[in-house]
């Protein structure tokens, strides 16, 4: 079973657009990210 590494917020943001993801948008307090109805906070 592999390991999961430190990932930074830019690099994570980067990662989640190759897949699709809009924003990050500001919901409040925390960011969040959009694909379709999928919302990732």
């Amino acid at each position: 079973m592999s390991k999961l590494s430190p990932v930074s917020h830019n690099e994570l943001v980067k990662r989640l657009r190759i897949f699709g993801f809009e924003g990050p948008f500001s919901g409040g307090k925390h960011l969040y990210m959009v694909k379709g109805n999928l919302r990732l906070l």
